[in-house]
């Protein structure tokens, strides 16, 4: 309901961003109600982006396991320069990119902000 409210009241060429958290794909065993409603939002935000595109509105989400890791969060370590980050800056920077005017082609999309932990 609030993603529902939240883009009637965006303005036409607007941009919305859920931020919501999700295990990785790796550590999802345990975690099924937690990565069942990250999968809920992410359809809904791809919906919201399909029916709102017309108006020039974005949706896309934001995903982090912030609350959800213990301990390291990656293993094995991923080929990244900026490795291990921090999950906060790494949320704080997805949100900011895709509600630049830079991203203004990109909407229905889900962004993994986890510290290199989704890769393949």
């Amino acid at each position: 309901a609030a993603l529902a409210y939240a883009i009637e009241r965006c303005h036409d060429g607007g941009a919305l961003v859920a931020v919501v958290e999700a295990p990785a794909p790796l550590d999802s065993a345990g975690w099924v109600p937690e990565a069942g409603v990250a999968e809920a939002v992410s359809a809904l935000t791809r919906s919201l982006a399909l029916s709102e595109g017309p108006r020039g509105v974005r949706a896309n989400t934001v995903t982090t396991p912030a609350r959800l890791t213990r301990g390291a969060v990656v293993d094995p370590q991923p080929p990244l320069a900026s490795f291990p980050g921090q999950l906060e800056d790494e949320v704080v920077g997805a949100v900011r990119m895709l509600l630049s005017t830079e991203a203004a082609g990109i909407t229905g999309c889900a962004l993994a902000a986890d510290c290199g932990r989704t890769w393949s």
